[in-house]
């Protein structure tokens, strides 16, 4: 598991950028440089993570900057080959222990995926319907 911040080599951030991009949409293109090396100066005060198996990137997500107590968990995907193995779950219970260190009180996501849904029920977060 890799842990991520702004001061990360842009090789890392790229990496993480480039599987959640393929998490979402196995088809998207690989993420270059220079848009790691913009988005590391878009990441003070955030967190991200890359988890690996057999030295491979599987999962990745971030942890948004704290602001008045609250985080938010965002991109939380695991590429498609690597699903249901409890890397999606590693990625958001080690978000929260990243967002509760730099100072959350509360930690939110949203979803719309039934199976995200539950797993992140399953780790303590209640879902309230959007009104």
């Amino acid at each position: 598991m890799v842990l991520i911040d702004e001061t990360a080599p842009v090789a890392l951030i790229r990496e993480n950028l480039d599987v959640n991009e393929r998490g979402f949409d196995p088809s998207a293109a690989p993420v270059t440089y220079e848009q790691a090396a913009a988005f590391r100066r878009e990441m003070v005060g955030a967190r991200a993570v890359t988890v690996r198996a057999a030295g491979e990137p599987v999962a990745a997500g971030m942890a948004l900057p704290v602001w008045s107590g609250v985080a938010e968990l965002v991109g939380i995907t695991t590429l498609p080959t690597a699903r249901r193995r409890g890397f999606g779950r590693l990625v958001t219970v080690t978000l929260i222990e990243a967002a509760a260190t730099l100072g959350a009180d509360l930690i939110i996501l949203s979803t719309s995926d039934d199976d995200a849904r539950r797993l992140y029920t399953s780790v303590g977060f209640r879902h309230e319907p959007m009104s």
